[in-house]
C-alpha cells in the first residue's frame, strides 16, 4: 500500500466510486427539456424557409448556406449540412406521401370508388 493510501487510511478517508446523489430540493422540481423540443420552434421555422426556396428551384447547397447564416440549427441543435438537409426533406416527402394515401383510403370508402 502506498504512503498516500495509508495516511488516508489512518485519518478515515473512505473513497466511494459510487456518484452522490443529487441534494432534493424543497419541493421544486426542474423539468428538463429534450434537445428537440428545445429546437422544435427554430426547425420549422428553417422548414418553411426550405420549402419557399426549394420552390423557386435555389440550389440545397445554397439553402444550407442560407439556413447557417441565419443561425438556424437542425432538429437536434446542429448546423445545416447538405446530407441533414437532404434527409429532413426526404422524411418530408415520406410523411407527405403517407398522408396522402390515408386520404385516398377514406376517399375511396366514403365515396365507393373501385379500381
Amino acid at each position: 500500500m502506498s504512503e498516500k493510501a495509508k495516511e488516508g487510511k489512518a485519518r478515515g478517508a473512505v473513497q466511494s466510486y459510487e456518484p452522490e446523489p443529487e441534494p432534493k430540493r424543497a419541493g421544486v422540481e426542474i423539468e428538463r427539456l429534450s434537445v428537440k423540443e428545445i429546437y422544435s420552434d427554430q426547425f420549422g421555422k428553417a422548414m418553411v424557409i426550405v420549402n419557399n426556396h426549394i420552390k423557386k428551384g435555389v440550389a440545397k447547397k445554397d439553402i444550407v448556406a442560407l439556413l447557417n447564416d441565419g443561425g438556424f440549427k437542425t432538429r437536434t441543435g446542429r448546423t445545416w449540412s447538405y446530407a441533414i438537409l437532404a434527409n429532413e426533406l426526404k422524411k418530408q416527402d415520406k410523411n407527405t406521401r403517407k398522408a396522402g394515401e390515408q386520404y385516398h383510403k377514406q376517399y375511396r370508402k366514403t365515396a365507393g370508388w373501385k379500381r
